[in-house]
């Protein structure tokens, strides 16, 4: 037994100091930036832990909604859907590779060569375009033949932005010159006629700040010379400006017009000077004017008007659209212009000053598809001193200004089938009277049909029927133009980049054309020719 006094109590206890002593110094010795090492202790037994989530619970009752939140969620205003991306119409476009210049060479029958040419030059900020024509026949019937040439050079410019008044204008310059070798065949003798005419104008439209321009000026010279009388010549100046202020969608201001003509030294010139503008209303446009006219007739008689115009189209939606036009007031007519008409004009003629009383157009224009357009028109006018053709004396013709009185109906359609057919039709149904008579040279019926298909990327072809009906001659005599049908048939055929060859077929039903009294129009007309582009 081992009792506190026995010596093996003291050596147990010796031991067990010493062993603590060594322990404590170990600890003391051990470095403080090291861990203290503990001893590990691994805890083993069994625990049940119980997972509310793993048996079926009843659902709990959402909290109600406030009445702000409900109306918030579903306002009493329905909102609109947003627009569909909108999906652009296809386009259907004929092109080819661009060439400056090209040169056409044609040959007819009646030994009709024809040479047109043309080129066009874009240098140093101006477009320049030339084109030149001439033409010459043996005729179909005796003194029938003719001599025509032609040339035009067409130039425009933008003017930089950074100048201050025509900064962004566009000027634009025109140059002519015709000349026409024919005879009046319709006399046993033929005697020989040569018309000759020359015009250059310049023109430019621009804008600075709020304000809009348009500028021109022209000048004409038309010389009409017979083999048996003196010549005869119109010479013309004419010049119009017109400035106009622009407030988002309404445009107002004023212009001035001045046409100085002479015929046989003889002046007749016409002024007129006033208001213009244009507004937007809705899905309406309206452009109006209003002026005060002053001119003169080659007689000296004086003339005095006041012009009124006023235009209006109007969008229906995407599928109809209205137009309707209103014009009154004094109307100048040059012998220039007569002589573009009728080429067996008299060289004595003389020109008065037509007054439109009233001329009314209105018309609607159904376009179901972006190929597909139906429009129909119906014309009024009433016009004092208008332009009346009478009987041909001597082989020419004198207009007459008499009061005349004209009802017309227009209807077109075109129609573009698919991107390689195009089909056209076009009637226009015309009343017109002189005191009570039918007015001569106006026909009743005018109507034209056609159609025109690339078959491939190379060939094309078309074909068009005309009709003209029947005209009065002269407003003393109930003698008549037969009406007549023109057949016509055309095709052109792409070689290469640089060539094509053509053909031509008119009257082929061979009609009987008579457009002026005693004047026979040719008959079956056929011509082939080569196309050079480069």
């Amino acid at each position: 037994m081992i009792t506190a006094r026995s010596p093996w109590f003291l050596l147990v206890l010796l031991c067990a100091c010493q062993l603590s002593t060594r322990e404590l110094d170990a600890q003391t010795q051990q470095s403080p930036a090291q861990p203290i090492e503990l001893p590990e202790f691994i805890v083993t037994g069994k625990e049940q832990v119980g997972v509310p989530g793993a048996a079926k619970q009843a659902p709990l009752r959402p909290p109600m909604l406030a009445k702000a939140t409900l109306d918030s969620l579903n306002p009493v205003d329905k909102l609109s859907l947003p627009p569909m991306a909108e999906v652009p119409l296809p386009e259907y476009s004929r092109s080819r590779l661009y060439f400056p210049g090209w040169v056409s060479a044609e040959l007819g029958n009646y030994m009709t060569p024809s040479v047109s040419a043309g080129y066009s030059l874009n240098t140093g900020g101006y477009m320049l375009d030339a084109i030149g024509k001439l033409q010459l026949s043996n005729g179909w019937v005796t003194g029938s033949e003719f001599l025509t040439g032609s040339l035009g050079v067409r130039s425009s410019y933008v003017a930089p932005e950074e100048y201050v008044v025509f900064g962004g204008s566009e000027t634009r310059v025109a140059l002519d010159f015709a000349s026409t070798s024919y005879k009046l065949y319709a006399l046993q003798h033929a005697p020989s006629r040569n018309v000759q005419t020359m015009s250059g104008l310049v023109a430019t439209t621009g804008k600075s700040g709020d304000y809009r321009f348009d500028a021109q000026v022209d000048a004409r010279r038309s010389a009409l010379n017979d083999a048996d009388s003196s010549t005869a010549a119109n010479n013309q100046l004419h010049g119009t400006v017109t400035v106009v202020r622009q407030w988002d969608s309404t445009a107002f201001g004023g212009f001035v017009d001045v046409m100085l003509p002479s015929y046989r030294s003889q002046g007749y010139s016409m002024f007129q000077g006033g208001l213009t503008g244009s507004f937007d209303f809705r899905d309406m446009h309206v452009s109006y004017s209003a002026s005060v006219q002053t001119a003169n007739s080659t007689m000296n008689d004086q003339r005095f008007g006041v012009g009124v115009s006023a235009k209006a189209q109007w969008q229906l939606g995407y599928l109809y659209t209205v137009d309707a036009q209103v014009n009154s007031g004094l109307r100048l007519v040059t012998i220039s212009d007569i002589m573009s008409s009728n080429p067996y004009v008299s060289s004595q003629s003389t020109v008065d000053v037509p007054y439109d009383l009233a001329d009314v157009t209105a018309g609607l224009r159904h376009h179901p598809t972006n190929q597909l357009t139906i429009a129909g028109f119906a014309r009024l006018r009433l016009t004092d001193r208008d332009l009346v053709w009478s009987s041909a004396n001597g082989g020419v013709f004198t207009p007459q200004w008499l009061q005349t009185s004209t009802t017309s109906l227009h209807g077109s359609v075109r129609w573009w089938a698919s991107h390689a057919d195009a089909v056209t039709a076009d009637l226009t149904l015309t009343h017109s009277t002189v005191d009570s008579v039918n007015t001569p040279y106006v026909p009743a019926v005018q109507a034209a049909v056609g159609y025109e298909r690339a078959w491939t990327d190379k060939l094309s072809a078309s074909a068009t029927i005309i009709y003209i009906g029947e005209r009065y001659v002269d407003v003393t005599s109930d003698r008549l133009l037969d009406g007549y049908v023109d057949v016509r048939l055309a095709g052109r055929y792409t070689l290469n980049t640089a060539f094509d060859v053509f053909v031509r077929a008119e009257n082929l039903v061979g009609s009987t054309m008579v457009i002026w009294d005693g004047y026979i129009e040719r008959g079956v007309f056929v011509s082939a020719g080569l196309t050079w582009r480069f």
